[in-house]
């Protein structure tokens, strides 16, 4: 979100006519700028309020005092060490602000702002699975150096989330889930570790693991000490994703709340449908989750208002 309002750029889809198999056609890549202002009003309409640089999608993204951040990307060739601000002025159009480039390419990476600065893990460095790495950098915003920043135990991997929370004593990041190839073959491994980062420590330790893995999961900061996760790829059917093409049954939805002080995973129910690699923001009272892809090839164009029930609306202690 920037200055209250939605925004959405570039992605990606599959352009079946209705009734075609998406399976059957070539993946397009778009770079138009969407806005909803005021999402909460049940009269706002979503405007195209300009253009990315050019054509891209699996890029990371942040919210920001300055616009939203945006980091990496792809659109069928490599990824790209791109990286900038999208700022939206009620009314007007968004126009891309130059960062200073990324210091390594990246797609399918992860994003988080602190304050004035963006923490950033690219993902696959490469076009392949196999360039999936666990590095992190910050910038200060908006005209700092990039700097490079412990990295966490874990293996590389792509499709992770990452969140900014409270932790009762600083604000920290979490880093959990995403996938990696599987050693010595061609497959994929769903992962579910987490791990905490404090920044004033430049420190990461190992935490609680995820109940079930968790790919392109949307996540979000809830509330002091809490992080909700609305679904997410638990790979149950990764490998017959061929074999299966559209009769694959879908992600599940499935939502889960992490408690960063307690270290504590809880299942908190179903989401209305699970939108895994989607647009997640918090606003006063509610979570939009907007767009994504509901099993693979299949992307929806829907939009969610969702109100965490009281009890999931409490501070966590």
């Amino acid at each position: 979100m920037d200055r209250g309002a939605l925004m959405v750029a570039g992605g990606s889809w599959f352009a079946a006519d209705a009734g075609t198999d998406p399976w059957t056609v070539s993946k397009t890549w778009g770079k138009d700028i969407f806005v909803l202002p005021e999402p909460a009003n049940p009269r706002a309409r979503w405007t195209l309020a300009g253009a990315l640089p050019e054509t891209m999608g699996n890029g990371a993204s942040a919210e920001s005092p300055l616009g939203l951040v945006c980091l990496g990307g792809e659109n069928g060739a490599l990824p790209t060490r791109r990286a900038f601000l999208l700022r939206w002025e009620p009314g007007g159009q968004v126009s891309p602000v130059s960062l200073p480039e990324a210091p390594v390419a990246g797609a399918g990476g992860a994003a988080a702002v602190i304050g004035r600065t963006v923490y950033y893990t690219p993902g696959q460095s490469g076009k392949e699975l196999e360039s999936a790495v666990a590095d992190f950098w910050a910038l200060d915003l908006p005209d700092g150096n990039w700097r490079r920043c412990a990295s966490p135990s874990g293996p590389g991997r792509a499709y992770a989330s990452l969140v900014a929370q409270d932790n009762g004593t600083e604000v920290c990041l979490y880093w959990f889930g995403g996938r990696r190839s599987k050693t010595g073959t061609k497959g994929v491994e769903p992962l579910h570790d987490l791990y905490e980062y404090r920044p004033t420590a430049d420190r990461w330790r190992r935490r609680a693991d995820a109940p079930v893995p968790m790919m392109a999961a949307p996540a979000v900061a809830w509330n002091p000490g809490r992080i909700l996760v609305l679904g997410g790829d638990d790979g149950a059917f990764f490998d017959r994703t061929a074999e299966l093409k559209s009769a694959h049954p879908g992600f599940p939805r499935r939502a889960w709340s992490y408690e960063v002080r307690a270290d504590r995973w809880e299942k908190v129910g179903e989401t209305p449908a699970n939108q895994v690699a989607a647009v997640v923001a918090a606003g006063p009272g509610e979570i939009y989750l907007v767009s994504g892809e509901t099993k693979p090839r299949h992307r929806t164009p829907a939009v969610w208002s969702i109100v965490p029930s009281t009890e999931i609306q409490k501070e966590a202690k």
